[in-house]
């Protein structure tokens, strides 16, 4: 789920004007990092990147709704 429009993990020098509307949906990725890394590398697909440092990386799938969100990759009983 990586369509626009496309919602940064940083504040950009250019800001986004982008409203969320009814229909769309987008995936919320945090990372959680051990301490800060000194090195990153990225493969050659453009898109995986690792560091030196143990980290997780998860996601959850939302959709915006007319009366608000759905989390819609959310497990049988998970409190969100």
């Amino acid at each position: 789920m990586h369509l626009p429009p496309y919602v940064l993990h940083y504040v950009p020098k250019i800001p986004n004007k982008h409203l969320m509307q009814p229909g769309m949906a987008f995936t919320i990725e945090p990372v959680i990092m051990l301490e800060r890394p000194t090195k990153y590398w990225q493969w050659d697909d453009k898109w995986t990147v690792l560091s030196d440092v143990p980290s997780v990386q998860w996601e959850h799938t939302v959709l915006i709704t007319e009366d608000g969100y759905e989390v819609l990759t959310r497990r049988e009983g998970e409190v969100i």
